[in-house]
């Protein structure tokens, strides 16, 4: 797989600029283009039958480059801005910045309102 658009939500302090999260930012990408369908296959290939692309061996996929990289999966973390704490979010790393947090979507949106409810 690979990253076809890229859309900046918040920057605040020019975190972007940081070391922090360029390491982080990368891992991710690394992770992405590790993902394939099916399972052991050297691309992502989509099968037009219903029930036939798994939700799961992808996300598997992602977030298992991402925990053998540090990063920490299905955590919650305090947000400072919110009177809830957010569910669980499918990765997260820890810095000296803050943290960088991951939501996998394959197609149901709703996982990432939760985890940012």
């Amino acid at each position: 797989m690979r990253v076809v658009r890229e859309e900046v939500l918040i920057d605040r302090g020019n975190v972007g600029q940081t070391q922090a999260y360029k390491i982080a930012y990368q891992q991710v990408i690394e992770a992405i283009s590790f993902v394939v369908w099916p399972p052991g296959a050297s691309q992502f290939t989509i099968h037009p039958e219903n029930e036939a692309n798994g939700v799961l061996p992808i996300k598997i996929a992602f977030q298992s480059y991402l925990r053998e990289h540090g990063w920490v999966l299905e955590s919650k973390v305090d947000v400072l801005a919110t009177v809830k704490r957010p569910g669980p979010i499918d990765a997260t790393f820890e810095t000296e910045e803050g943290y960088f947090a991951v939501e996998w979507e394959t197609g149901n949106i709703s996982s990432s309102h939760r985890s940012l409810y």
